[in-house]
């Protein structure tokens, strides 16, 4: 995106030193030149999920909440877990309509999991999001193609 023109913010909310994507967050504007992009990718390397879903919920919270400040024209994309009531309306409410792109994890197997992932991909369609959900073992093309495809 950075290479296309657009302006980056990258909130890693699962980085193991942080408690609140705030804190961590990376922002690289156009023109895009070689510092801001390893800046980004730098940002990337060893990132880890949150050590317990209560960790998880706030740090996505905070994350909606930071995204919630900010103009709602701008693009996001985020993966996600299934998530709760709370979450999922603070998520799909942070964006603008058509302007939010998510892939929810699944589980590999049905049951629970299954359907929060399910609920919290049929709340951020409804809220105008473009939705794709992928256990940890999908293909990451046809994650993509099905991304793309399902408009909100």
């Amino acid at each position: 995106m950075l290479r296309a023109g657009h302006p980056v913010r990258f909130l890693p909310t699962g980085a193991a030193s942080s408690t609140a994507p705030r804190s961590t967050q990376v922002h690289a504007h156009p023109p895009r030149n070689d510092a801001a992009v390893a800046t980004l990718l730098d940002a990337t390397i060893d990132l880890a999920g949150p050590t317990t879903s209560e960790r998880a919920e706030a740090q996505l919270l905070d994350a909606a909440e930071t995204l919630a400040t900010h103009d709602p024209s701008e693009t996001v994309v985020a993966v996600v877990g299934p998530m709760s009531p709370q979450a999922r309306s603070a998520l799909a409410a942070a964006v603008g309509p058509g302007r939010g792109w998510a892939v929810v994890r699944t589980p590999d197997a049905d049951g629970e999991e299954l359907r929060r992932a399910q609920d919290s991909q049929t709340a951020l369609l409804h809220a105008g999001w473009w939705t794709s959900l992928a256990s940890p073992t999908s293909d990451l093309t046809s994650t993509w193609d099905t991304l793309v495809r399902t408009h909100p």
